[in-house]
């Protein structure tokens, strides 16, 4: 009698797994007056813990509330209840699909009074027998960096567990980078201290930052800066922006939830159509290198790429050449 088969696997044979797509982990940075509050409304059905009153007067926004908020006040007043509310939108009944925090920097400042008060007894600086402070040699800031990965596991959990969106918007700030290849400079982050920043830049899926079209004028030698405004979202020396593997979108496009989540939803062939419209912009030996980091043999096989990779060699190829004939961002003043 023949030994019947089983596909059990052996005991030691390595486990494996296929990770299931997710909505993404947004960091929206710009300026006050923006629009970022906006920008969160228009996502699917939101729901804002707020940590600054920038919606108040908008109208049809709706606050998570936990017990420890004062009566009739919008914000979050302290680090706890701030985590009080996370623990909230995972755990209790709801049918949001968007978390809206407004703002991060505004967490952040929650934290470092909590870290202050907690770990250096209410010290910010250091005076003579007072024992050490949460200035003394920027260690309170080193803390929180600690500190808020807390709050970042419970956004996992409620992008993951929940499967909502989650939006953290943040002011703008100038950051000083040590670079040993080109000296050091500034660049456009998020108004966060630095250990903290880095902590969430490097989790988030995108950062992006909410911007104003600027138009260079060379022979004047001056850059203008008009009232379209834009997202740029492809990273730069000048600004911390980025987009995961899996959640490309263009460098740049209008600033708008719409046209924002249609990329980043897109699955059809408008980015192969794109690509294939600024193809013959490129030069031989561009498109050689071109197929070369794609591992195709002409680009009768782009058809055959994932979105993701067309989206990354469009991006590059707009660097490259500019951008398709015809697509011009100022079309849309929204």
């Amino acid at each position: 009698m023949a030994e019947k088969k089983t596909n059990k696997p052996a005991a030691n044979q390595l486990r494996t797994r296929q990770p299931q797509p997710r909505e993404p982990i947004v960091v929206l940075v710009g300026e006050h007056g923006v629009g970022k509050s906006t920008f969160g409304s228009q996502a699917p059905a939101p729901v804002f813990i707020a940590t600054e009153d920038g919606t108040s007067n908008m109208g049809g926004i709706e606050l998570v509330e936990v017990d420890g908020m004062l009566d009739g006040d919008p914000c979050v007043r302290t680090w706890p209840v701030f985590l009080d509310c996370l623990q909230a939108v995972l755990t209790a009944e709801h049918s949001y699909k968007t978390l809206v925090i407004d703002t991060m920097n505004g967490a952040a400042s929650l934290l470092a009074h909590y870290v202050c008060q907690a770990k250096y007894g209410g010290r910010w600086a250091a005076v003579k027998g007072g024992g050490e402070a949460f200035m003394s040699y920027g260690q309170g800031w080193k803390t929180c960096a600690e500190e808020i990965k807390q709050a970042l596991r419970l956004l996992e959990r409620i992008n993951a567990e929940r499967g909502m969106l989650v939006i953290l918007t943040t002011h703008v700030g100038l950051h000083n980078i040590k670079n040993p290849r080109l000296g050091d400079y500034q660049r456009i982050e998020g108004d966060i201290e630095k250990p903290i920043w880095s902590v969430i830049s490097n989790w988030a899926d995108l950062v992006i930052l909410a911007d104003y079209e600027i138009t260079v004028i060379e022979k004047e030698r001056k850059a203008y800066s008009t009232n379209v405004r834009i997202l740029r979202c492809g990273g730069s020396v000048a600004e911390d922006t980025k987009c995961r593997a899996g959640f490309e979108i263009p460098n740049t496009m209008p600033f708008s939830f719409d046209g924002f989540y249609s990329a980043l939803k897109d699955t059809t062939n408008t980015t192969l159509a794109d690509v294939m419209a600024l193809w013959p912009k490129l030069d031989a030996d561009r498109q050689k290198a071109a197929l070369a980091w794609l591992g195709v043999s002409s680009e009768a096989k782009f058809a055959t790429l994932p979105i993701d990779r067309l989206r990354i060699l469009y991006n590059s190829m707009v660097e490259a050449v500019g951008d398709v004939p015809g697509d011009d961002p100022k079309t849309d003043k929204e």
